[in-house]
């Protein structure tokens, strides 16, 4: 039997996309437990998660930061608490997304060794034979915590798949005279990790900047499909039904996740399919306009929550 470990940041019950997206990959290798036994470490996304449980045939172990605890107990407490303690909290909260900013404006590149640390410390306390880790990115520091292990360990495979972006990713540095200023630092980090790895898997968002910056390494990566969609055995009950109901919660970006293909989709799939659908919004980002038209044009299909 192949021991698998992935690392991953949110997963199961307060999944990220990413988290998602792994989750669906490692359900593939736990659904065989003959040939694979299935480790998954992950961040707490809740102080009442338990720190290991049993998921799918998948042995969880949940890692945080003292930093990660205190950020989840003054979320808990923004949410119970009215009045003076609510906006006591908020204060906090405000003060703790200072320090956060500046900790990353002043570090020479976009990893968080603590992040990277509490990975590498439930790695190490793991008390069986790891054959392959499988990290991603985002979070970057778990592909980092599995190179560091493999330095120690060196008949462990990895393998990263990567998702979001990292030294290229506006949105995680902030600004771009951050994102510039650690650019250097953040490509020898990718560099390693190429390096190092068994094999590199990344999605197509990654292409046009991994041969760019690493035209040398084309037999260390593949390319491949978002692992998001899969089969749904519930498909034909559903489609029975008198009205589908599709919700969509998130943002909408033009460079990063822009409405328009899915605008014509939608249209289509309204014009020609003679089923009942409707589809809800809870959205926010800069294409919003989008989703006003559509409502407008089909107010018994579309709602726009907002």
């Amino acid at each position: 039997m192949k021991h698998i470990v992935f690392l991953v940041g949110s997963y199961y019950p307060n999944y990220s996309a990413v988290g998602k997206c792994m989750g669906n990959i490692a359900e593939m290798f736990s659904a065989d437990q003959e040939k694979y036994a299935v480790t998954v470490v992950c961040q707490r996304t809740s102080l009442d998660e338990p720190d290991c449980e049993q998921y799918k045939n998948q042995d969880l172990i949940r890692v945080s930061s003292k930093q990660d605890r205190k950020r989840l107990r003054i979320d808990r407490e923004i949410r119970e608490t009215t009045g003076v303690n609510n906006f006591f909290f908020r204060l906090m909260l405000r003060k703790f997304q200072i320090v956060s900013a500046a900790r990353i404006i002043l570090a020479k590149d976009s990893a968080d060794r603590r992040k990277v640390n509490y990975y590498l410390q439930a790695l190490n306390r793991l008390n069986f034979s790891v054959d392959a880790i499988i990290p991603t990115c985002l979070p970057f520091e778990t592909v980092l915590a599995a190179i560091g292990y493999k330095e120690i360990h060196q008949d462990v495979k990895v393998f990263p798949i990567l998702f979001d972006q990292f030294s290229f990713n506006s949105t995680l540095h902030r600004t771009m005279l951050n994102k510039r200023m650690k650019m250097s630092e953040n490509l020898l980090l990718e560099e390693k990790m190429i390096t190092d790895s068994t094999h590199v898997y990344a999605m197509q968002t990654w292409k046009d900047h991994l041969l760019k910056s690493f035209s040398g390494f084309k037999d260390h990566i593949t390319y491949a499909e978002h692992p998001l969609l899969v089969e749904n055995n519930c498909l034909t009950e559903i489609c029975h039904k008198n009205q589908i109901s599709i919700v969509y919660t998130g943002v909408i970006d033009f460079h990063i996740r822009p409405m328009s293909i899915v605008a014509t989709i939608i249209e289509e799939y309204l014009e020609k399919c003679k089923l009942s659908v409707r589809f809800h919004f809870y959205v926010r980002g800069n294409e919003c306009s989008l989703i006003k038209k559509l409502e407008n044009r089909y107010p018994n299909n579309i709602v726009n929550h907002g």
